[in-house]
């Protein structure tokens, strides 16, 4: 009633002993497909704007340096908490991983990712105003 299937071996270009193993396809697929989109759009611009770069958001990256650099610096800093959250986990350490450090480190880690992607919203917003005020090129 249910047919017998039959597996046979085939060569994966994936599979780490077979004498395809160095198949880079996909990777460099990738790039050229990258390098097609950067090319278009830089296109776009050009028959557009006249320029290959859209430009207006240069105001942007000037207007605020000293911020950025100090909240990208917390941001990498606020990083290291979850290294000083692991050495109390380790073996020796307060901490369980199977009991309750599995469950600190995910919660830290929601915490993290909500506080940090609240304040880039939100200085986006403040943002978007600013590169309103930019006038577009003639």
């Amino acid at each position: 009633m249910f047919p017998t299937i039959e597996y046979v071996d085939r060569v994966s270009h994936f599979d780490p002993n077979s004498d395809y193993h160095d198949f880079r396809g996909f990777f460099v697929l990738f790039w050229i497909g990258l390098a097609i989109m950067v090319l278009t759009s830089m296109l776009r611009n050009l028959t557009e704007t006249g320029y290959p770069l859209q430009i207006k958001q240069w105001a942007l990256f000037k207007e605020k340096i000293f911020e950025v650099g100090m909240v990208d610096g917390a941001m990498v800093s606020s990083t290291a908490l979850s290294l000083l959250l692991q050495k109390l986990l380790l073996p020796n350490g307060a901490l369980r991983w199977s009991h309750s450090g599995m469950i600190i480190q995910s919660v830290y880690q929601v915490v993290w990712l909500v506080f940090w992607t609240s304040y880039v919203h939100h200085d986006l917003s403040c943002s978007r105003l600013t590169l309103n005020k930019i006038p577009l090129p003639s």
